[in-house]
Order: C-alpha cells, then sequence, then structure tokens
C-alpha cells in the first residue's frame, strides 16, 4: 500500500461528521440551500479539471501518438467551449 497511515484510518470523528450536519442544518434551517449549489457547482468543475489533466498526462506518458483524426476532434471540441 502506498500510503501505510491510510490502513490504520477508522473513517473521520464523530466532531467532524457533527460540523458538516450543523453547517447543512443552518443552510436548512435559514432556507439558504440555494447557496450550496454554486459551490457544487464550483467543485464539480474542478474534480472536471483534475480528471481531464491526470488523463492527459497518462495518455503522454503512454507514448502514443494522436492521430490527426483525434487531434482534430479535440481542437475542435475545446475551440466550441470557449
Amino acid at each position: 500500500m502506498a500510503f501505510p497511515a491510510l490502513r490504520r484510518w477508522r473513517g473521520s470523528p464523530p466532531r467532524c461528521q457533527r460540523a458538516g450536519g450543523g453547517g447543512l442544518g443552518y443552510f436548512v434551517w435559514t432556507g439558504t440551500v440555494s447557496a450550496i449549489w454554486p459551490l457544487l457547482g464550483v467543485s464539480n468543475q474542478l474534480l472536471a479539471a483534475f480528471a481531464l489533466a491526470i488523463g492527459t498526462s497518462v495518455l503522454i506518458n503512454m507514448a502514443r501518438p494522436a492521430t490527426p483524426d483525434h487531434a482534430g476532434a479535440a481542437r475542435v471540441h475545446v475551440l466550441s467551449t470557449l
């Protein structure tokens, strides 16, 4: 195992669970649950960026040359999202 300390990990402590539950309860109690959605959207975009970076680096390290069809399709996709 790469991280032996993870073998001993037994989950988050109850105080962290209470803090998370209390924070969610606060948002529900005050009626500002809609404030959470932008945060979730940002975290989703960050996760996608990390996945793209990792996937790209894996493909580069595999040393597989991209065919012109794949490179062109990727370029069109990137340019269409700007």
